[in-house]
């Protein structure tokens, strides 16, 4: 029997691809486990993919993406956002999920300490442990309308806590964080030096209110943020995301992608 790791070993499964697995087992059944919309790829994606595969051309691309990809997402952020991103700032991914892990791997040093939302997505705390980091919870609790309470969280920093995660709109829970909420984590990165990573992927799943990047307060040297197309654009098989990046990170980020996959898919990328 071949030794396996045993940080892998006990590693547990997500619980959400084990609950995927049983659901697909069962005819008709609802799907409430995984972030899937009930809509199918828009059929212009597919129209206008049409040209580009019966060409044949489908190769490897950059690791960074292909570049007229990453000069519509900066022109989509300047218009949407008023964010002025530069296009070399852009990463594109094989799916969000994917940023966070090679950030976490990126920044972290054994032992270093993430701040993670919980409830949260339980792949984030999987991932930091993954990556050789310790999870620090913080919780989004009923009483407190499921908004962080700083206080506490100020409480459990220590000088090993090196990154915040934060999650706006949330999965699972769906708060958005007002824009006081997204102020204090700017304040809160700046006073003890944290790097932030933004996750994004459900910006357009707001109902009520406005959703507030934390572009806005935190300081680009020290900001990841992650986006999606695979809930907003039904892009979840795809497998397609992005995230931008200070630029002293932008090598480093980008070394640990080409080892693991090289590049995201071209297609989805023409897709995207």
């Amino acid at each position: 029997m071949i030794p396996v790791s045993e940080q892998i070993a006990t590693l547990p499964r997500s619980g959400i691809r084990e609950l995927m697995g049983l659901a697909l087992a069962i005819p008709d059944a609802i799907h409430l486990e995984i972030g899937e919309p009930h809509y199918l790829t828009p059929s212009f994606v597919l129209e206008g993919l049409k040209e580009f595969y019966e060409k044949g051309d489908i190769k490897y691309t950059p690791t960074v993406g292909i570049s007229s990809l990453r000069e519509k997402i900066a022109k989509k952020l300047k218009t949407e956002k008023k964010w002025p991103v530069n296009p070399e700032h852009v990463i594109i991914l094989p799916g969000s999920l994917f940023g966070t892990v090679v950030s976490f791997r990126t920044v972290l040093e054994p032992g270093d300490e993430v701040l993670v939302p919980d409830p949260g997505f339980t792949n984030h705390f999987s991932q930091v442990e993954l990556c050789g980091g310790k999870v620090k919870r913080y919780f989004l609790l009923p009483e407190n309308h499921f908004l962080p309470d700083f206080a506490a969280i100020r409480r459990s920093i220590t000088p090993r806590t090196k990154m915040i995660l934060v999650n706006s709109p949330s999965n699972p829970i769906g708060v958005v964080f007002p824009e006081d909420v997204m102020k204090e984590f700017g304040r809160l990165s700046e006073e003890y030096r944290l790097i932030v990573i933004s996750d994004e992927a459900y910006e357009k799943y707001v109902f009520e209110g406005k959703h507030h990047g934390l572009f806005q307060f935190v300081d680009p040297e020290r900001l990841i943020s992650i986006f999606s197309f695979s809930k907003t654009y039904a892009l979840t098989g795809w497998r397609v995301g992005y995230m931008v990046v200070p630029d002293h990170l932008l090598l480093h980020l980008t070394k640990v992608e080409e080892y693991m996959i090289a590049c995201t898919s071209h297609i989805s990328q023409k897709a995207a």
